[in-house]
């Protein structure tokens, strides 16, 4: 009885491995491959995808597909993960492919399958996966930025000009004309996201009324420094999942992209730190595990969305 019972947990394995295989193979128009034998280092499955990144390009990733109530719990928003193995654990943290551990809750019907890249920093014992981290089209756009290796940071051959401020107008006026002239509209190349637009939205988030008036001040006058930093390499401190939208048959994720940049030269005053958030938007089809997807079926757009000095 107890080699039937392994033989089913095996089979079952497999089966579980088919199904998320083919979940990446669709949301990240992958190849994927399926690992054996000693040498895989405790990884099922290995996936070539091509980059979101503007620059293109081909990225790797090895997946460990775990399933069953003994490796993982409820814990409200999140999975917490249990029960891994600690000497592989470490072969993923140490691995030169990035390794994601990819968790099944039901593996009689494992239509829905979550996933959390391996860090050298991860944690074995407290390791947590969101709900909102399935497998998705948006996911070849998660690791992009989980991934991307910033360009050398250089240096900047000047300081850069805050909004000026003539005496006879407000800050808020004054930062409204500059908005509307010289940003909305416009787009800046990002290195890891691609084109940043600006629109009103960022606006509004800048200016919203539940802001301490002196953080609105900081912000505007920040306006003239942000399309500089963007096309600059930056450090993505932060990746804020936002409530999804539903339109007909299309899906829609949303989430910010907190992108930090230190010693930033300002004109008439010390160097700052100062963040930029940007707004993403990753759009695809509802029922897209049922069909062939091709690049064109999953849409992005970038967006501004707020700046402000961190104090």
């Amino acid at each position: 009885m107890q080699t039937i019972r392994i033989l089913e947990n095996a089979q079952r394995g497999i089966a579980v491995e088919g199904d998320v295989a083919g979940f990446l193979t669709k949301a990240l128009f992958a190849r994927t491959f399926r690992l054996e034998g000693p040498a895989d280092l405790g990884r099922d499955l290995y996936i070539q995808f091509p980059s979101a990144s503007p620059l293109g390009g081909a990225m790797d990733l090895a997946a460990q597909v775990k399933s069953g109530p003994s490796f993982g719990e409820d814990a409200g928003r999140v999975w917490k993960m249990q029960n891994l193995d600690s000497t592989r654990f470490r072969q993923w943290q140490r691995s030169t492919t990035p390794v994601a551990l990819v968790w099944v809750p039901e593996p009689a019907s494992s239509n829905t399958a979550y996933w959390k890249l391996i860090q050298p920093t991860s944690s074995r014992t407290h390791l947590y996966i969101s709900k909102r981290a399935t497998i998705t089209p948006t996911m070849r756009y998660d690791l992009n930025i989980l991934l991307a290796r910033p360009g050398q940071r250089q240096g900047f051959k000047s300081p850069l000009p805050l909004l000026d401020i003539p005496l006879n107008t407000g800050i808020r006026t004054r930062a409204k004309t500059y908005y509307r002239e010289k940003l909305q509209g416009r787009k800046v190349p990002h290195e890891v996201l691609g084109p940043v637009e600006f629109t009103l939205a960022g606006w509004r988030h800048i200016t919203h009324q539940r802001r301490a008036p002196v953080r609105i001040q900081r912000s505007l006058a920040l306006l003239p420094v942000v399309p500089t930093l963007i096309t600059h390499p930056a450090r993505v401190v932060a990746l804020r999942r936002l409530k999804p939208i539903l339109r007909g048959d299309i899906y829609t994720d949303q989430r910010l992209v907190v992108c930090e940049y230190k010693n930033v030269p300002l004109q008439g005053r010390s160097p700052a730190r100062v963040i930029v958030v940007l707004k993403e938007m990753i759009s695809y089809p509802l029922n897209w595990t049922a069909r062939t997807l091709t690049p064109a079926d999953v849409r992005r757009q970038v967006t501004f969305a707020s700046v402000y000095e961190k104090i």
